[in-house]
């Protein structure tokens, strides 16, 4: 599991590739985004079409990696927090009771 926040040098490039890389290795992992999927076209210092196509081709070639669009972080953490509990769950052989 990543959480890239602005700034952390996740936003583009090899350097992402690669981290989809080291996440596809992972029993489980996800890429969590602090923003909404439209955002990426609103980007100033990248074209927003160059963007989704990076985006596009990490998610053919990274199927086992989920990229989900968490709209804030508050939203992204209460995603994350679930994710890492049924990853743990799941690692641990606990099946859902309810």
């Amino acid at each position: 599991m990543v959480w890239a926040p602005r700034g952390s040098g996740w936003e583009g490039g090899r350097g992402a590739a690669f981290q989809m890389q080291c996440l596809s290795e992972a029993a489980s992992a996800a890429l969590v985004v602090e923003g909404r999927y439209p955002a990426l076209f609103k980007i100033e210092h990248v074209s927003g079409a160059w963007l989704a196509d990076m985006l596009a081709r990490l998610q053919v070639r990274y199927p086992e990696v989920p990229v989900v669009f968490a709209d804030s972080r508050k939203f992204g953490e209460e995603w994350t927090y679930r994710f890492l509990a049924a990853a743990l769950a799941d690692s641990m052989g606990q099946s859902d009771s309810r």
